[in-house]
């Protein structure tokens, strides 16, 4: 074994076991040993280290200082952050949302000391590292998260609004059976939908900006746009990410995220104007808009047509009383006549016609008004 000098200087690590007069050497003292290991960690390890294991225990003492035992497998190591350390400590993981406990994975920093009357080694914490106990992923997605909400995107586009049926459907998907689903059920709507496909990747480094590119060249003319999904493990998407995330809060028109499952929701589906499990949903949803907005046309017309007709009812009544006073009135007497309508001097004839003229007039007006709404709708 190599030999290493103690603090004194010196003593090998092993003594012989006699000399040749058969003498038993003094040795060393449990304390001198525990000096020399002391000071081989002291020479041979950074003055802090980062140590990662689980939490197998946690306590903390009434003066704030932080007792807790990291563990890997059957090994223990004993952990102290004293004071303002231990407060630093449970901000930093309050603030990533990680509550200090049993079985929670953990990194810390601190400072290998050991004790040789305890003859026990422990690490004087004064750092942790959120990252292990939330996942690489985790963190990123809540920083990404935080960047969006400082830039008010979270609900931009819950400020959005259909201008009509969404007929237009622009579609961001990889290839896959997503996808086929998608298009086989607008194709069965019944809905004459014009769909504007850009294919896209969900995989791979390159996959957020090719989704985020897509999106922009599927909304150039689009009511509304889908983005789904065509599997995979969430972690290994681009829908959690800044990138694609804010591409979909910026999009002009409103966008139908479909690239989650149950008890996966990703930030795509957070910034969304709206969001389904998969892509067969997304295509009964924009069914279902254009179905409304069919409806809404449907009883317009309606309400317009029993409005001109109560107009046009009331017209008749006016020109049918207008009639039978003009008729019991001797020609050329005077004094107005019975109608809450002034009407000029004239002859029965010019006078009918002219109240026809009028009604035709406004039936006229009313139909324009209906077609001018009906094609704002239809757009």
């Amino acid at each position: 074994m190599s030999t290493a000098p103690s603090p004194a200087g010196p003593p090998q690590w092993a003594a012989p076991l006699g000399d040749a007069r058969g003498a038993v050497p003094a040795g060393y003292s449990v304390t001198e040993v525990l000096g020399l290991l002391a000071a081989v960690v002291a020479a041979h390890t950074p003055s802090q280290v980062w140590v990662a294991g689980e939490v197998v225990s946690v306590t903390r003492s009434r003066a704030g200082h932080l007792y807790l035992t990291l563990a890997e497998g059957s090994a223990r190591l004993s952990c102290v952050a004293l004071g303002r350390d231990a407060k630093a400590l449970f901000e930093v993981l309050a603030s990533a949302g990680v509550e200090l406990a049993e079985g929670v994975s953990l990194r810390v920093l601190g400072a290998l000391e050991i004790y040789p009357e305890r003859s026990s080694v422990e690490l004087r914490v004064v750092e942790v590292d959120p990252r292990l106990s939330l996942g690489e992923h985790e963190l990123a997605r809540r920083e990404a998260r935080d960047a969006l909400a400082r830039d008010g995107l979270l609900d931009a586009q819950g400020c959005l609004r259909l201008a009509g049926p969404p007929l237009k459907v622009g579609v961001v998907a990889p290839d896959g059976a997503g996808l086929g689903d998608l298009k086989a059920l607008l194709g069965a709507s019944g809905w004459a939908c014009r769909l504007q496909v850009a294919r896209s990747p969900a995989e791979g480094a390159a996959a957020p900006e090719r989704v985020a590119a897509s999106m922009r060249l599927a909304a150039l003319d689009a009511d509304v746009v889908i983005l789904a999904r065509g599997g995979g493990s969430a972690v290994r998407l681009p829908y959690d990410t800044e990138v694609v995330a804010r591409a979909v809060a910026t999009c002009p028109v409103p966008v139908i995220a479909a690239v989650g499952h149950a008890g996966d929701r990703s930030l795509t589906d957070e910034v969304a104007w709206r969001s389904v499990a998969t892509p067969s949903a997304a295509a009964g949803l924009v069914s279902s808009l254009i179905a409304d907005a069919d409806r809404q046309v449907v009883q317009l017309g309606r309400e317009i047509a029993a409005l001109s007709r109560r107009h046009l009812d009331k017209a008749r009544r006016d020109l049918d009383r207008l009639e039978v006073a003009i008729a019991q009135r001797p020609l050329g007497s005077p004094g107005p006549l019975p109608h809450p309508l002034p009407v000029p001097a004239a002859t029965s004839g010019e006078t009918r016609w002219r109240h026809v003229a009028l009604i035709a007039a406004a039936t006229a007006f009313i139909a324009l008004v209906t077609l001018v709404v009906v094609l704002a709708v239809l757009r």
